[in-house]
């Protein structure tokens, strides 16, 4: 993909390439180095018998090979400015308090729904105390190491920029297939059509998930709720379903449920205002024709 940039620097060699191909450099950078790293736990795991925490592990592909390049290269690509925008978007935690009912309540409770039906054993006490004690420091432990940083690359430098030129739909559809490539490390544990099964549904999953992150960057313009909405959802399957039901399970399935809402309430403008049709062209009267002059309407 190439996009047009800003001159931001001197035009020669790996500059020229970056400024050029914006996309392009950052997928290369990711999907090589990046995607080596993130393979590691599976290579230590398979050939030599060892296990290494992934959602640790993770944190350095995360920051060294998808924040860290997506910052320079929008710095190089998009100059100054385009860097304070992203950076500005992606510390602001000033919007409307109603906007944090979505990551807090909303994600988690529909999360619980999907996930019915319930053990006996669990009452609205419980619900509680695993709410306090286990999602909430989950929820704190993905936003700061994973989907904070996620969502100002692949929402704020990715996906923004391309629904300002396609639209926010096409942006969906052109973000939702890089996106769920980040993330294949993690179905390679059993065989490769299990592994298949699972890219498969995670591509269902996110294609309604990135709408509805749109939207909410789109309406509130902060990428630090996108990423604690993203967070939300990924706390509430790996720690308050498996808690409180003992089994995993829900990771998704409310970003899925609200995707859908959003892209059918909205008609598929998540959350940005229709542009204004082009004001047809008319053609004045000719005088020469009396015709074309009278059957034109006087103004007022």
């Amino acid at each position: 993909m190439t996009t047009t940039m800003v001159d931001a620097g001197p035009d020669h060699g790996v500059h020229r390439f970056i400024r050029r191909h914006p996309y392009l450099s950052f997928l290369l950078i990711f999907n090589t180095v990046g995607q080596a790293v993130a393979f590691v736990p599976v290579i230590a795991e398979r050939v030599y018998g060892v296990e290494v925490g992934v959602d640790l592990w993770l944190i350095v592909p995360t920051l060294l090979f998808l924040l860290l390049p997506a910052l320079v290269i929008t710095r190089i690509a998009r100059g100054r400015d385009g860097l304070h925008h992203l950076v500005r978007s992606m510390v602001r935690f000033r919007v409307h308090p109603r906007w944090y009912l979505l990551p807090l309540l909303v994600v988690p409770a529909l999360t619980l729904v999907t996930a019915l039906p319930a053990p006996p054993d669990v009452t609205v006490e419980k619900i509680l105390v695993v709410y306090l004690t286990t999602f909430l420091p989950a929820l704190l432990f993905q936003f700061l190491t994973t989907n904070w940083w996620e969502e100002t690359v692949w929402l704020g430098f990715f996906q923004a920029p391309l629904q300002d030129r396609f639209g926010p739909w096409r942006a969906v559809l052109l973000t939702t297939p890089f996106f769920a490539l980040e993330h294949i490390s993690l179905v390679f544990g059993g065989t490769v059509g299990e592994g298949l099964v699972q890219f498969g549904l995670i591509l269902l999953v996110t294609l309604p998930s990135r709408a509805l992150l749109a939207w909410v960057y789109n309406r509130t313009g902060s990428l630090a709720l996108a990423g604690l909405v993203h967070a939300s959802s990924n706390a509430a399957g790996l720690s308050l379903v498996p808690q409180l039901f003992h089994a995993p399970g829900g990771g998704g399935s409310a970003l899925l449920l609200l995707g859908i809402i959003v892209i059918a309430a909205t008609r598929g403008r998540l959350g940005l205002p229709r542009r204004p049709r082009p004001a047809a062209a008319t053609t004045p009267p000719d005088s020469t024709n009396p015709t074309a002059a009278a059957s034109t309407p006087s103004e007022h």
